[in-house]
C-alpha cells in the first residue's frame, strides 16, 4: 500500500467523525487528559507565539483551547467533515481549510510563529 492509498483509508475513517470526535477523545468521559494542552499553551506563551498553525487540526481539537484574543488560530485537516466542525468551533475567529500533511500546499498562509501536529504523525 502506498502513502496515498493509506491516506485515503484514513480519510474514509475520519470523515465519519467530524461532529463527535472531540467529545469522544477529549470530552469529560474521554480517555485522553488535557495535560498536553496546558503544556503546549505555556510553551506558546513563553515563546511569544501569536500565529499558530495546527497541521491535522481535526475539529479544532487544540485550536479551540487557544484564546482568540491572544492567538491567531489556523489549521487544516484531511476531511471536509473535520474542517466544517473546526470552522463551526472557531466561529469566524480562526481559519480552517482542507489539506494533507503530505502536501506542502496545505501549509499555506506562512509565516507562522509555530506549528503543532497533534496525533497525526502515527497516520503518516
Amino acid at each position: 500500500m502506498n502513502g496515498r492509498d493509506f491516506e485515503q483509508r484514513v480519510r474514509e475513517c475520519y470523515s465519519t467523525w467530524g461532529e463527535s470526535y472531540y467529545d469522544e477523545y477529549y470530552g469529560a468521559a474521554a480517555p485522553y487528559p488535557h495535560v498536553h494542552r496546558d503544556l503546549l499553551i505555556d510553551l506558546l506563551r513563553g515563546a511569544g507565539a501569536r500565529r499558530v498553525l495546527d497541521a491535522g487540526c481535526g475539529p479544532a481539537s487544540f485550536l479551540r483551547d487557544l484564546d482568540p484574543d491572544e492567538f491567531d488560530r489556523h489549521g487544516f485537516d484531511l476531511t471536509p467533515e473535520m474542517v466544517a466542525e473546526a470552522e463551526r468551533v472557531l466561529g469566524g475567529r480562526g481559519e480552517a481549510w482542507q489539506g494533507s500533511v503530505l502536501d506542502l500546499d496545505a501549509f499555506r498562509g506562512a509565516p507562522y510563529d509555530t506549528a503543532v501536529c497533534i496525533g497525526v504523525l502515527p497516520h503518516v
